[in-house]
């Protein structure tokens, strides 16, 4: 199959050139650095199992780490990473205590800053 491409002057193929590898040929693009992922917030705590949700920050995350500490900016408790860009996990078999939970995005940049906290209080 031939194209035909119109003649372009030597600025339009730097044009072109610079479009193509801005544009990542149709897929979205990492942004560098990666920001927080935000308005993370708790859905739920039924029994044992705490449901969180979150909005993904700008740059296309393809996974998410979810930290949970016994204190605020800790993350002695669990340290989980999702493989997944879902923006909502449930962690199950929780045992009682208060928990600090945050998010963080992760991409060929490498790690975001945590998100908001939220506070769990599994009885």
């Amino acid at each position: 199959m031939t194209r035909h491409v119109p003649e372009m002057t030597t600025g339009g193929l730097l044009l072109l050139a610079l479009l193509a590898t801005s544009c990542g040929g149709g897929k979205t693009e990492a942004v560098c650095p990666l920001p927080a992922p935000y308005d993370l917030k708790l859905m739920s705590v039924k029994g044992s199992a705490v449901e969180i949700s979150w909005s993904a920050g700008a740059g296309a995350p393809t996974s998410y780490i979810v930290e949970a500490g016994s204190a605020p900016g800790t993350a002695d408790q669990s340290r989980t990473d999702l493989h997944s860009s879902a923006t909502t996990y449930t962690a199950t078999g929780v045992k009682p205590g208060t928990y600090y939970a945050r998010v963080i995005g992760v991409s060929a940049c490498g790690t975001s800053p945590a998100s908001n906290e939220v506070v769990a209080v599994v009885p």
